[in-house]
């Protein structure tokens, strides 16, 4: 096996091990460490090794909310994704149409770089009326999905704050937000839990989004590259 990928594979063991642990615990400052201390080598092997580079491209692509989701290890049975989530935007604030969304998992997220704009939503007579979707993923096919109608539904916003670097946020599955960022470059580093649904809710005022299968667009070794480096040049 490539020396890159066997220790890419040791990481994401590490990390799944340690992010169990603060699934039990609710305290998931571990990440801290991660960020500051041992993402910056991995990185750097993405950056440098192609053979790494492609591995990750297999299951990257680029998100239908605005940014590259980057896959550093998603291994079977361990039910933990170690993913970078990288909005790049070289005109300033973002143009593209960012949904409010659920989940099918927990996850817990770190700010690397720039700042994240998020709200929560919860249902409410008095809120918002939107269209309801269910995004439904294709096991086994990264990217692909489709969007089923659902009707329509409510929901008020409960908190509005914006996150700055080295913050950390956690949320299980049934949290419903909206998060954007307001700068030209936004990185965050997430671990995803074990799936807890078949499905993730997506909100938008929007009445025309129903697909039954769209395939994203891939992430290319040489974006992969690109980010990965901006994301080491601002650690």
């Amino acid at each position: 096996m490539n020396a890159g990928i066997e220790m890419l594979n040791e990481w994401g063991l590490s990390v799944a091990e340690r992010h169990v642990v603060a699934q039990c615990s609710g305290n998931f400052n571990y990440i801290h460490d991660i960020g500051r201390d041992e993402l910056p080598k991995i990185l750097q092997v993405v950056g440098e090794d192609d053979a790494v580079a492609d591995q990750i491209a297999t299951q990257s692509y680029i998100h239908n909310n605005g940014f590259d989701k980057i896959v550093l290890d998603q291994t079977e049975g361990r039910h933990v994704v170690i993913r970078l989530h990288v909005w790049q935007h070289e005109r300033g604030r973002a143009s593209f149409e960012s949904n409010i969304h659920s989940h099918r998992w927990p996850f817990c997220s770190i700010l690397l770089s720039g700042h994240l704009h998020y709200s929560h939503y919860s249902p409410s007579p008095g809120g918002e009326l939107l269209y309801r979707y269910k995004y439904l993923r294709t096991e086994g096919e990264a990217g692909v999905y489709g969007l089923e109608a659902a009707g329509r539904e409510r929901l008020a916003s409960v908190i509005t704050a914006t996150r700055g670097p080295d913050e950390v946020y956690a949320i299980d599955s049934s949290v419903i937000h909206h998060v954007a960022p307001p700068d030209r470059f936004t990185a965050t580093l997430v671990i995803q839990g074990r799936a807890e649904r078949d499905y993730t809710d997506v909100f938008s005022w929007r009445h025309n989004l129903a697909v039954p299968r769209v395939r994203a667009p891939r992430v290319t070794r040489a974006i992969i590259r690109d980010r990965v480096l901006r994301v080491l040049r601002a650690l």
